[in-house]
């Protein structure tokens, strides 16, 4: 079943024409990541959907391994002193021991962007609590939408500095976008 479409905005992808690096992988992985981080936040780990992830974990996985066996990175990539520890390459198929490594580097590489992500939408949570309220009102959200709850979280935060709101409120569309796609099922990106 269609459950929508999702893209990376405009100004992204200009931005990051012909960049395929490690932060650009990272931020594709976390991307993935985000839909599952957000419905444990509002639902709770144990409500967390069967299916409604499945496909965005599946590609995170499949994205990892290459990073990892066929790009020579690894779940300690972003530690200066270790980045040199996974430098070998697989060509052809991976031996038993290579794919042992591949599989718990990614699973470890995973955990942490998984972490990473919960982090940044904790930081933006009212952001996120903004965004399911107005799914509550409005099952399909447009990027104009979005946008629109992001303009009102800053006028808020620029008019009441006592609030409890955090002060590096920053939107993170694209991992919204995911948020938004796995609340309602129904997502559609709209310019």
């Amino acid at each position: 079943q269609f459950k929508g479409v999702v893209t990376d905005s405009y100004a992204y992808s200009f931005a990051t024409v012909g960049r395929y690096t490690y932060e650009h992988s990272r931020h594709k992985v976390r991307v993935q990541l985000a839909g599952r981080v957000a419905e444990a936040i509002v639902f709770g780990a144990t409500r967390v959907g069967t299916f409604t992830a499945r496909s965005d974990l599946r590609n995170a996985t499949a994205w990892t391994k290459e990073l990892v066996g066929m790009y020579g990175f690894s779940a300690e990539q972003e530690n200066f002193d270790a980045i040199h520890n996974n430098l070998a390459v697989i060509d052809d198929e991976a031996s038993a021991s290579e794919a042992a490594h591949i599989e718990q580097q990614t699973r470890l590489f995973l955990k942490r962007q998984y972490e990473a992500v919960e982090a940044m939408i904790l930081e933006n949570k009212r952001f996120l609590d903004a965004i399911t309220c107005a799914l509550l009102e409005k099952q399909v959200l447009n990027q104009a939408d979005i946008s629109a709850i992001s303009r009102d979280i800053q006028r808020e935060d620029s008019q009441s500095p006592l609030s409890d709101r955090t002060s590096s409120f920053t939107p993170i569309n694209q991992l919204l976008t995911k948020i938004v796609e796995h609340m309602t099922g129904e997502y559609t990106l709209e310019a």
